[in-house]
């Protein structure tokens, strides 16, 4: 939505100071806010959790990938049918694809399109 928020996450802190060291140098027109969707991970045992966007802020979340054994899977959280967040569980190869959809704006059933046709994807979920 545009507004500002206060994401603590280190991917979020290093990126934040990446983009502050160049627009030091930039002019003041020049310089560019940081509108990247956040992004975290946490290794629980042998799985890892991956979140990126804002997914508690959806209002409903859908499974888009799942494999078959339903090990391994990614939820998207969808808010007045826009993409604002995912989760995976096990998919580490697919999170920043979804990272790359959010901070574009892709519409979500151009999402969900594109993850139907994906030959890298988990396998089918509730498309």
């Amino acid at each position: 939505g545009g507004e500002r928020i206060r994401v603590e996450h280190w991917t979020t802190a290093a990126e934040h100071g990446a983009l502050a060291g160049t627009n030091a140098l930039q002019a003041p027109d020049a310089r560019e806010r940081h509108i990247s969707a956040p992004y975290f991970w946490s290794d629980q045992y042998e799985l890892k959790i991956q979140a990126a966007g804002l997914p508690a802020r959806a209002d409903r979340l859908v499974i888009l990938e799942q494999d078959a054994a339903g090990e391994r899977l990614v939820m998207a959280g969808v808010r007045d049918d826009r993409l604002v967040g995912v989760v995976g569980i096990g998919a580490v190869a697919r999170i920043n694809w979804y990272r790359r959809q959010l901070d574009a704006g892709v519409a979500w059933d151009d999402v969900r399109a594109a993850v139907g046709a994906d030959e890298k994807a988990l396998g089918p979920g509730e498309l």
